[in-house]
């Protein structure tokens, strides 16, 4: 098992002993969100690990860079539908794979 349904049970099993999680993902700026869903989603999610590379898909791949930033130490809630993140087209079509 893996993914996002992975990482639920995972905070599941946390909270039902009373352990803090921190999700964590290096991967693209969707799954970042996913990670932080996570977090904001259950008591045992306090943490959320910030990646600090320079991925393109984490770093060109939202249309506004400064929904993900954290303020003060903080990240704030997704203010839009789903995961509150719209995704730049053109950075799609850039690193867009054809079979």
């Amino acid at each position: 098992m893996q993914g996002f349904s992975h990482s639920h049970f995972r905070l599941r099993i946390a909270v039902a002993h009373q352990r803090q999680l921190a999700p964590h993902c290096w991967g693209s700026a969707i799954s970042f969100v996913a990670a932080q869903t996570l977090a904001l989603h259950s008591p045992a999610g306090v943490f959320v690990e910030y990646p600090m590379g320079a991925d393109p898909l984490l770093r060109e791949l939202p249309v506004a860079q400064s929904d993900l930033a954290p303020r003060e130490g903080s990240l704030a809630r997704p203010k839009g539908p789903g995961w509150g993140i719209e995704l730049e087209r053109s950075v799609i079509e850039k690193y867009a794979r054809t079979p």
